[in-house]
């Protein structure tokens, strides 16, 4: 009997151990760090602004290739790793992706207003960055990596830390006569279009008006940022293409008139534009002198559209991924999976050894050479 009883009560006392060791403070904070390291978690103090992010998912992790993607060895691409996003709302819709500058990490963002961060290594979402509920339009980690920024459907920027995920800052962008935005790919700048035809360049960190561009007589309907952040391509309704030295708002050039652009995109090394206009071509263009390169065959409207490292390749999402050559405008590839939906963006890693896709029903396939 005695022993029985003492049996008993050491069980209630491991009990009560292991209620004592799971429990979780109610009120947390996560330190900020200066560094990021997907291997260690975020050291938890007692406060109260920000709560820890831990990861929510596991995925398949990725072997990583030893080749780079090229129009020479593109038929050999094949899917490495296919992700699904965590489901917290009704539309979990894949707009956006894009790798951190080392390639360590992919940063997607959704309709529902959240950026995850995933770890490549081994496809786990790091952590979940929320701020105001609106699409993301643009993503860009800043040169630094510990930053994130998200250009929002509102006009909004938001910048957060990486390394715990605290919303840092929201820039309010322009209220007024706004019909289109940019981010450049440093996250340092925004560019709003508007529908009396001038653009404004806006300083990410603080807000401020940088300066004005002014020449088109129309809506602004499209712009892009060259890699560099060097130039800023501009395109009305109708009528030229516009480029523009960031620096100091010179006009570099106008492109010949041509008509509504979907899409733009210049190469790596910013010497070609490519431009996806309403009859589902893509166009590419030198940024030297504005002529027309090439023309690719017509194809499905297009949703995203990314450069290769090398500035050799064009993929392109619409219902599939296309590969193209940059040198004639042929298509190289066509890649398919079993996304519902079709592709809604694509980026490469810096690298050229990945090549990520977002999709309507919310994967993230992640392709390459087979290690």
């Amino acid at each position: 009997m005695i022993r029985k009883t003492v049996q008993l009560m050491l069980g209630i006392l491991f009990l009560i151990v292991i209620i004592a060791a799971c429990a979780k403070p109610t009120n947390t904070t996560i330190s900020t760090t200066d560094t990021f390291d997907p291997t260690v978690q975020p050291t938890i103090v007692a406060s109260g602004a920000v709560k820890p992010i831990m990861p929510v998912l596991t995925n398949p992790p990725v072997v990583w290739p030893k080749d780079v993607i090229t129009s020479a060895n593109a038929r050999q691409v094949i899917q490495l790793a296919r992700w699904e996003t965590p489901r917290l709302q009704t539309d979990n819709f894949v707009n956006r992706v894009t790798f951190s500058p080392d390639g360590r990490l992919l940063a997607s963002g959704s309709y529902d207003g959240i950026v995850r961060l995933w770890n490549i290594a081994d496809g786990t979402v790091m952590r979940m960055l929320e701020g105001p509920k609106y699409t993301m339009w643009y993503l860009a980690f800043l040169s630094n990596e510990t930053l994130l920024a998200a250009s929002l459907m509102d006009k909004t920027v938001n910048l957060w830390n990486v390394s715990n995920g605290s919303l840092l800052l929201t820039v309010d962008g322009p209220t007024y006569n706004v019909s289109s935005v940019a981010l450049s790919t440093d996250g340092m700048l925004l560019a709003s279009g508007s529908y009396d035809g001038s653009v404004h360049l806006w300083k990410v960190s603080d807000g401020s008006l940088l300066r004005t561009l002014e020449g088109h007589t129309g809506p602004v309907v499209n712009m892009a940022f060259s890699l560099d952040g060097n130039f800023l391509a501009s395109k009305p309704e109708d009528g030229t293409m516009d480029l523009w030295k960031v620096a100091d708002g010179s006009l570099v050039r106008k492109i010949e008139p041509m008509g509504p652009v979907a899409f733009m995109v210049f190469s790596r090394d910013g010497t070609v534009l490519a431009t996806v206009p309403l009859d589902d071509t893509v166009g590419l263009w030198s940024v030297a002198d504005g002529s027309l390169l090439r023309k690719t065959e017509r194809i499905p409207p297009v949703t995203d559209m990314a450069f290769s490292p090398d500035g050799k390749m064009l993929v392109t999402g619409t219902a599939k991924l296309g590969l193209w050559s940059v040198d004639d405008g042929s298509s190289l590839r066509w890649l398919e999976d079993d996304a519902q939906g079709g592709v809604q963006s694509v980026a490469f890693s810096p690298d050229g050894r990945l090549l990520a896709s977002g999709s309507e029903d919310g994967t993230i396939i992640l392709w390459g050479i087979a290690p």
